[in-house]
């Protein structure tokens, strides 16, 4: 089970909830529906800039725990994450490494490079016929 909590981040004001399983957010136009899948691509990969941040708030933070992997990512002026209790700071764009090796990262295709434990809103599922560490992270769509 993946246990997801948002806060701050575009139209999300503060949600948490389980994943367990193949899960599909459905609901009405402009919900925030599509901002959960943004804000967890954000911590996955260390969005930078801070357009996303909701309006008159100074940081977003998003935190999942699935599989002994727990990560807290904050991003306000600077990122801040915490890892299985470990604090990562002055990142710059990179991501800490336990979440890496945890089987998280963007994977190269050609020219491109593709995150598959994220779906992205208006762009074709990425499937994998192996499911494996990569996968098994974000069963999590939206429709």
């Amino acid at each position: 089970m993946l246990k997801l909590k948002i806060k701050d981040f575009q139209s999300v004001g503060d949600i948490s909830f389980d994943v367990d399983g193949f899960t599909v957010i459905v609901g009405k136009n402009n919900r925030g529906k599509s901002a959960i899948i943004r804000a967890v691509d954000a911590a996955l990969n260390n969005r930078s800039g801070d357009d996303f941040i909701r309006w008159g708030k100074t940081k977003s933070e998003v935190s999942f725990s699935k599989d002994g992997l727990e990560v807290d990512w904050v991003k306000g002026d600077s990122a801040k994450y915490k890892v299985n209790g470990e604090s990562f700071t002055k990142l710059n764009r990179s991501v800490p490494q336990p979440i890496i090796e945890a089987g998280i990262k963007k994977i190269e295709v050609g020219d491109t490079k593709l995150s598959p434990q994220i779906a992205h809103q208006f762009k074709e599922l990425f499937l994998l016929d192996n499911p494996s560490s990569i996968t098994k992270f974000f069963p999590l769509y939206i429709i």
